[in-house]
């Protein structure tokens, strides 16, 4: 069958920020697509436009609308988180739904600062101190859930499950940090961290991983956030500052859940 004749004037550069920022290379898009890799190579070379029918799978697999593909250079984007913590230490590629995770989580982000502006009272304003590498992560964490935390003899009364992390969600909540739950490919990641001055702080914890794991994902990126800056879990126990950063968001989480 003949493809239909219809063609849409969409901007090369555009087809391959997109494709990108999805996390596909072009043979894995092409497979998406239902073309051919040399097809999409000359789309995205700009020597032939995409039909209505590929442009319209173009903005189902790459979590796009319509509008924005139709721009006339690509938009602006946020660059990723740096620190990664995949399970067992492999540093891989972020996956196409991770990818996704974090372009919601920052939609989302945007969204509940923009709805705070216009309402105060609607989240609190986060007050997180800042720490150093330099400093003890023992000695924060007993400072932080000297402040925030909840006693020993309240945390022993929580049924085991999913209460220890719905309780410790909500308390930070009430402190303007936003906590969200991802569905992520538990191998790719355990939970990142988005950290801007200008914008509600937030941690995303991976819907799949385990209640417990959850709760020790909370606070890895809380420490993240208090170190200011933006991360994802990885497991990194090398002498790069990478590796540094990761050691004392781990040293943090142990310390603030067992005292």
């Amino acid at each position: 069958m003949a493809r239909e004749a219809q063609t849409i004037p969409a901007k090369k550069e555009v087809l391959v920020w997109a494709r990108e920022t999805a996390g596909y290379e072009l043979k894995e898009a092409a497979d998406l697509l239902d073309i051919s890799e040399q097809e999409l190579a000359a789309i995205e070379a700009g020597k032939q436009m995409p039909s209505a029918s590929i442009f319209r799978s173009m903005l189902a697999h790459y979590h796009q609308i319509e509008s924005v593909l139709l721009l006339p250079s690509p938009p602006e984007s946020d660059p990723l988180p740096q620190d990664y913590r995949t399970v067992g230490g492999a540093p891989a590629r972020p996956s196409p739904e991770t990818l996704l995770a974090i372009r919601d989580s920052r939609r989302i982000q945007y969204r509940v600062t923009e709805l705070r502006e216009a309402d105060p009272e609607l989240i609190a304003l986060a007050t997180i101190p800042k720490a150093s590498l330099t400093d003890k992560a023992e000695v924060w964490a007993a400072k932080e859930r000297e402040r925030i935390g909840y006693p020993l003899d309240v945390q022993f009364q929580w049924r085991l499950g999913n209460e220890p992390f719905g309780r410790w969600r909500a308390r930070l909540q009430t402190l303007g940090i936003l906590v969200l739950l991802k569905k992520m490919p538990w191998e790719d990641c355990r939970g990142l961290s988005l950290w801007d001055e200008a914008l509600v702080p937030t941690v995303v914890v991976n819907r799949d991983d385990s209640y417990v794991a959850r709760v020790f994902t909370l606070f890895h990126e809380y420490a993240h956030l208090m170190l200011h800056e933006s991360g994802v879990c990885i497991k990194a126990q090398d002498s790069s500052h990478k590796g540094q950063v990761e050691r004392w968001c781990n040293s943090f989480a142990a310390n603030f859940l067992v005292p």
